[in-house]
């Protein structure tokens, strides 16, 4: 997951830092939803490519990228060394250590999905678990449910299951599979 703070764009034609592969950079290009924010967005870091993609192309905004793995926060940290951002954070903790209160913003790509996946799992440290899965979903959607109206989330590839009520579709993008939300 992510946590953000500020700006954005949609057109992604000449657009490829550190040469991270497409799919990574029309999300991070597309969120015009974001401008003008202030303090985090937040979002599962893994090795920290969407982060650094976001960073690189809206030096203004702050993120804050969370994985629970030290092997790859050490290769995000190692990443970003590369490209001298100093707006993006990499965080060492488990979705549940996260203060959602920190943050006004938030990126979730399909986060847990690792937990009920065996064929796409990043590495074999992560538990296989349904319950487990569910409990990381159910986890942001209770803190969300307490952030304030206007509070932003953007989802890709998600089932959704982290959205409380109060949230509204805003814009849907990349074919369905990217979507912006507004906390009414």
């Amino acid at each position: 997951m992510m946590l953000h703070s500020t700006g954005c764009t949609q057109n992604i034609s000449n657009y490829c830092p550190l040469n991270i592969g497409h799919h990574w950079l029309l999300p991070a290009k597309r969120l015009n939803f974001w401008r003008n924010q202030v303090r985090g967005c937040w979002t599962l870091a893994a090795v920290g490519k969407f982060c650094l993609a976001t960073g690189n192309h809206f030096p203004e905004t702050f993120f804050y990228g969370v994985e629970q793995r030290h092997e790859l926060i050490y290769l995000a940290e190692e990443a970003k060394g590369y490209t001298k951002l100093s707006n993006v954070t990499f965080i060492y903790a488990n979705i549940t250590q996260v203060n959602f209160k920190e943050f006004d913003h938030f990126y979730f790509y399909n986060s847990f999905h690792e937990n009920i996946d065996p064929e796409n799992q990043i590495d074999d440290n992560i538990e296989l678990s349904e319950s487990l899965y569910n409990y990381y979903n159910q986890y942001p959607c209770a803190a969300l449910n307490k952030k304030p109206s206007e509070t932003r989330l953007v989802t890709f590839h998600s089932f959704e299951q982290e959205i409380p009520p109060g949230f509204k579709l805003a814009d849907i993008s990349c074919n369905g599979l990217m979507k912006m939300w507004i906390k009414t």
